[in-house]
């Protein structure tokens, strides 16, 4: 498996205090959370999409986004 592109952190943040830092999640897994929010509106069992499918799309969607952000919309 190879390691994709994640857009680097989402929330980083530093807490001058304690001299603690954390990365946060990445910028992916966040672009890919808003997406599986309005994918996943539909839980009822006669849902045509599996929880599988579900999941995957949203990172195809965060993907893209990544892409588009980063790559300046290079179009597939």
């Amino acid at each position: 498996m190879t390691k994709k592109y994640d857009g680097g952190p989402a929330f980083p943040s530093e807490n001058e205090d304690y001299g603690v830092s954390a990365a946060g999640m990445s910028l992916r897994d966040y672009f890919a959370g808003q997406a599986i929010a309005g994918s996943a509106v539909d839980t009822s069992p006669q849902s045509r999409y599996s929880k599988k499918y579900i999941s995957n799309f949203a990172y195809e969607i965060a993907d893209q986004m990544l892409a588009l952000r980063y790559f300046e919309g290079d179009d597939e």
